[in-house]
């Protein structure tokens, strides 16, 4: 009887235990749905998602354009994240713009785009994730902001193109294979905070020349800078900032420069490595805010250094590559922020001279691409016509390449643009109003930079 009764129970129980279950099975299918549907949020060409917060986050960009400005708000909500893989291995795209507000930038967020050219993070950004700019291999410059206190093992790795990082100073640590294989990082300042420096960071940095390591580095890790094959000054301002045997692998050349008596210089003698207590030349961390503009505009150079004797002073000079006469921008002194206007279209050399303290002179050579202006030179055949009547109106531009047009059109001064043709390489269109008035056709023409330029043509059709 008791064993009737019991079987009696565990049926039961096992029964609502099922009914549970299945009721946790429904109630977790019904929350992923809605993080599904919330997931496929679209405005434009960006998918997004909305965060805990009531803030969206950019989960996927599903355009084609060469420059792309990411909105600063998206379904009314305030964008603070852009997602993991969100432009992962976008082929197209070359410029990009964050807004300010962003805070974070996910796993792999632009990993393998591999024609973006330069990458400027807004003053928001306090965190970038692992591999979020891995392999973007046309990638000369990037520029960090001081927000930023926390980059992800790999971020930077293998940006073939990059020639100068610097790094802000709330930075601790610089986390595994940070960049590993930029093998045209020629200069890096490291952050003022920075503690430790892990494996392979700036491993494969091949053009790497010089290095200054803060005085509250305790530790650089092995392989740190393996194969920097070119790495020639080495200063590390610590007295005991520990490394090991494998830190330097394959660095020929290399000389620290340090303070005397301590594990640094210990170390050093112990994996015979030279040393030297002396101050190591003056290295530029200077970037131009662009590497090509147009015509008649201008280009900044920021100038800084490490190593020789503070302070320094800076004078800029600048010429066509086809001539070997160089213009003076900015004589010798302590302003480090220089505009450069070139006289010339084509490759122009930028050089910066850096003088220490104690008169010692460092060149370090830029180069710009000048592009000859884009110009607008449509034009519509006739400016009067009757009604029914045709005219051409040919789409033409100059100064640049690659051109693609777009054409609208409205009735009056005030009404609404209506589109003709979105863009295209189409550049001749045949026109022709019913209904007597004064029309207006607005060509837009785009070209393979990104850069547009529009030109308004009215045209009045009579009885």
């Amino acid at each position: 009887m008791k064993s009737k009764i019991f079987r009696k129970i565990f049926a039961v129980s096992l029964s609502a235990l099922m009914l549970m279950g299945t009721a946790v099975s429904v109630s977790a299918a019904s929350f992923t749905q809605s993080i599904q549907t919330a997931a496929v949020l679209t405005e434009g060409k960006f998918s997004y998602s909305i965060n805990d917060d009531g803030t969206a986050s950019i989960t996927k960009y599903n355009g084609n354009e060469k420059s792309v400005v990411i909105p600063s708000v998206i379904g009314g909500k305030k964008v603070t994240v852009i997602g993991d893989k969100a432009f992962e291995e976008n082929k197209t795209l070359v410029d990009i713009k964050i807004p300010d507000g962003v805070t974070r930038i996910g796993f792999n967020a632009f990993s393998w785009c591999t024609s973006i050219t330069s990458v400027t993070l807004p003053n928001t950004v306090t965190y970038v994730g692992d591999g979020a700019f891995n392999g973007c291999t046309s990638m000369t410059y990037l520029s960090l902001p001081n927000s930023l206190v926390d980059i992800e093992q790999f971020a930077f790795a293998s940006c073939y193109s990059l020639k100068v990082a610097a790094l802000p100073d709330y930075i601790k640590r610089l986390k595994r294979s940070i960049f590993e294989g930029c093998r045209s990082l020629k200069t890096v300042r490291l952050p003022s905070n920075v503690e430790r420096i892990y494996d392979n960071a700036f491993g494969g940095c091949s053009s790497l020349v010089s290095v200054y390591v803060p005085e509250k580095a305790t530790k650089i890790f092995s392989l740190a800078f393996r194969d920097c094959s070119e790495l020639r000054n080495f200063t590390i301002a610590g007295k005991d900032t520990e490394f090991d045997p494998l830190t330097f692998e394959n660095c020929s050349l290399l000389t620290i420069y340090g303070v005397k008596g301590g594990v640094t210089e210990s170390n050093a003698k112990k994996y015979n490595i030279p040393f030297s207590t002396k101050k190591a030349p003056a290295v530029s961390l200077s970037t131009l805010s662009s590497d090509s503009i147009d015509y008649g505009e201008s280009v900044t150079l920021k100038a800084s250094a490490i190593n020789g004797t503070a302070p320094y002073q800076y004078a800029v000079y600048f010429r066509s590559a086809d001539s070997q006469t160089w213009i003076r921008a900015c004589s010798y002194s302590k302003n480090n922020s220089i505009a450069v206007t070139p006289r010339s279209v084509g490759k122009n050399i930028i050089r910066l001279k850096i003088k220490d303290a104690d008169g010692k002179i460092t060149n370090t050579d830029y180069e710009l691409q000048v592009r000859a202006k884009l110009t607008n030179n449509s034009k519509i055949s006739k400016s009067t016509a009757k009604s029914g009547e045709e005219a051409l109106l040919t789409c033409k531009a100059s100064g640049s390449k690659g051109y693609l047009y777009s054409v609208s059109v409205r009735k009056g001064k005030y009404a609404e643009w209506q589109t003709v043709s979105g863009y295209s390489s189409t550049s001749s269109f045949k026109i022709t109003q019913n209904s007597p008035a004064t029309y207006f056709y607005k060509v837009t023409v785009k070209d393979s930079y990104g850069h547009t330029s529009e030109k308004t043509l009215p045209i009045r059709f009579t009885r």
